[in-house]
């Protein structure tokens, strides 16, 4: 089921009245549900400047499941006290700007992970046209030459793309089972990319061919 998304600053959402007008809900059920793009289109074309400074578009998330999700945190707290005794440079947070935040970082890593596996795939479109037109059309050596650039490159940039992946999945597993920062941060460092090793002879025999 592909995700849909509201508009929220945190604490109210977006809906639509019995006229299809803009109007304001508390809770993400009554919200109206968009695509992204539709989303996206909607805060920066049919709500004022002062409305799209405070809101963002999110996935939509049921309150129901907020309640059960270990990660949902109440988005009210009191104002931190402006004096504290600590030594050294005293350090102040708007705890309610960081709550908000943190909810809106955990719903664009979802989103980005869709806009990733969008750009994998068109990179794979590009990678295959490539392969078809060299089969196709056996271009010449100077040619061959600028068209093996062109495939070195979409390959580079679908490895990025693939570790983006890999990176976001990590962390939207981690958040599903409750993991601890300490976890995250060392699952993360644990996939980065390892060196290519040959899986075949083929490979030692192309490598022997550079010296």
């Amino acid at each position: 089921m592909d995700l849909q998304y509201v508009i929220t600053d945190g604490t109210k959402y977006v809906s639509k009245d019995k006229s299809r007008n803009i109007t304001l809900v508390s809770n993400p059920d009554n919200a109206e549900k968009y695509e992204y793009d539709k989303a996206l289109n909607v805060l920066n074309n049919n709500m004022n400047a002062i409305e799209r400074e405070n809101y963002v578009v999110v996935v939509y998330e049921p309150k129901q499941h907020k309640m059960k999700n270990k990660l949902s945190v109440v988005r009210t707290l009191p104002a931190a006290p402006m004096k504290n005794n600590l030594i050294g440079n005293k350090i102040e947070f708007d705890w309610n700007k960081i709550i908000v935040e943190f909810g809106n970082l955990i719903d664009n890593i979802y989103i980005y992970k869709e806009q990733q596996l969008a750009a994998q795939q068109y990179v794979d479109w590009e990678l295959s046209d490539i392969n078809h037109f060299i089969q196709e059309h056996a271009p010449a050596a100077h040619i061959r030459s600028k068209v093996y650039t062109e495939q070195m490159g979409k390959r580079k940039e679908r490895e990025l793309i693939k570790s983006n992946i890999r990176y976001a999945n990590i962390v939207i597993e981690c958040i599903d089972q409750g993991s601890g920062l300490t976890e995250i941060k060392n699952r993360l460092k644990g996939a980065e990319p390892k060196p290519y090793k040959g899986r075949t002879e083929l490979y030692n025999k192309l490598l022997q061919m550079i010296g």
